[in-house]
């Protein structure tokens, strides 16, 4: 699939893509979306940054659009990423198609939520924890679930969250379509896709693939850990470059990274998801 026009979906929706600018897909949509739109499983492997939410959202809204008593739902890792996957989702979302949501995340009154959920949102994003909660008590039924969409799923399990996803997939309707998106595909998830999924379509964007334009990808094998300070240090001592952007898996390692940078004279900064 080279152009968006050439998708097998609602006129609304294609309008509605064709207003955003949206012309040529990314590979991952462009093997995504045709398969999700036949209503088959999906389970794709694809960075962050290569456009997953366009590929799970355009299938899901087009099914919603075909079945009016159709819901969907969208879990994320994070409060952060859902609240930024609701926002792409709701900008595709014209006033002709006309879908309500509902977040569902933690950190924010359930009340509110609720209420979003009471007006009939068929749209619903959220996080394992607080989906897992509403499910549990009664608040969100999943009769009417047709699509269930797991985003940056190896990032839910290295959080801990492999309970509430079994819980969770315990309350879906047998018949519901699942499509599943990952950085890479441990164990773990590969045993999901095994007791939940049914026959998935494997779709694998491949290393050239994950580059954006304009990027330049190098790396450094770096044989012993106790060298990679070492070797960072003397990158940033010698590139030539105002600014860097340094990433740490969590955040004690940044705090780390930036009380020894900093005792060695560097300029650096730390910032984390416990910030203001």
């Amino acid at each position: 699939m080279e152009n968006f026009k050439l998708l097998k979906i609602e006129d609304s929706l294609k309008a509605s893509l064709q207003k955003m600018k949206f012309v040529k897909p990314t590979p991952i949509q462009s093997m995504a979306i045709p398969v999700a739109l036949e209503g088959k499983d999906v389970l794709g492997t694809a960075q962050t940054g290569t456009g997953k939410t366009l590929a799970f959202s355009i299938p899901l809204i087009n099914k919603l659009i075909l079945d009016k008593n159709a819901f969907a739902l969208v879990m994320c890792p994070t409060r952060e990423l859902a609240t930024q996957v609701m926002a792409a989702i709701k900008s595709i979302i014209s006033d002709k198609i006309n879908i309500k949501t509902a977040l569902l995340i933690g950190g924010e009154a359930m009340q509110k939520q609720l209420r979003q959920l009471g007006n009939r949102s068929r749209i619903i994003v959220g996080t394992p924890g607080r989906i897992q909660e509403m499910m549990k008590k009664g608040y969100f039924k999943t009769d009417y679930l047709r699509l269930f969409v797991m985003d940056e799923a190896d990032e839910m399990l290295s959080r801990g969250f492999m309970v509430q996803i079994k819980e969770i997939f315990k309350f879906l309707p047998g018949d519901v379509q699942i499509a599943l998106f990952s950085a890479t595909m441990p164990n773990d998830i590969l045993s999901l896709t095994k007791h939940f999924m049914r026959d998935p379509k494997k779709i694998l964007v491949k290393s050239e693939d994950l580059t954006l334009e304009g990027i330049s990808q190098y790396y450094i094998a770096v044989e012993k850990e106790e060298w990679k300070l070492e070797v960072l240090l003397d990158l940033y001592a010698n590139l030539d470059i105002n600014q860097a952007l340094i990433y740490c898996n969590t955040k004690k390692r940044v705090l780390e990274l930036e009380k020894t940078m900093n005792e060695h004279d560097f300029t650096v900064s730390a910032m984390h998801g416990e910030m203001d």
